[in-house]
């Protein structure tokens, strides 16, 4: 991910789109986040978190400030997705999720073989070292069944 500008994870993006989305619509009404709390009845502090990128606002609140903004609820909560296997880029990638831990996401035509190996990797209950899983999957690339190897 290193370098990149803007939001890096489908949790940033969410947060940067929900920020935008309000930011546009109490402009449109002429609004501030106060005003906006008295309407729907959800905290300024809430609001605030929302609006400044630091939080994704439950399905109450969103409910509540899509009611009195006058948008529909699936505006404020479509942001808070994965995105679809078809929408990962080839390959494998990581994300850097709140509590430290790492997701790590997959998106690989392979054989049924490789599938079993790699899913066994991912469901194996002590950890692994890089070192060892790198071991595995170059054992993998090399196997003259490997569908890596068609998309070189």
């Amino acid at each position: 991910m290193g370098t990149q500008s803007g939001p890096k994870t489908n949790r940033e993006l969410a947060l940067a789109q929900q920020s935008s989305l309000l930011s546009s619509e109490l402009k449109k009404k002429g609004w501030s986040m106060s005003d906006l709390s008295r309407e729907c009845g959800v905290p300024l502090y809430t609001i605030s978190r929302a609006l400044n990128g630091h939080t994704l606002l439950k399905a109450e609140a969103a409910r509540q400030i899509g009611a009195a903004l006058g948008i529909k609820i699936r505006h404020l909560l479509q942001a808070d997705r994965r995105a679809a296997p078809h929408e990962i880029p080839e390959g494998i990638h990581t994300e850097t999720l709140d509590n430290g831990t790492i997701r790590v996401l997959v998106n690989a035509r392979v054989q049924p073989g490789v599938e079993m190996a790699l899913s066994a990797l991912v469901n194996y209950d002590s950890p692994i070292s890089t070192e060892r899983l790198w071991m595995i999957l170059d054992a993998l690339y090399a196997s003259p069944r490997s569908a890596a190897q068609e998309f070189k």
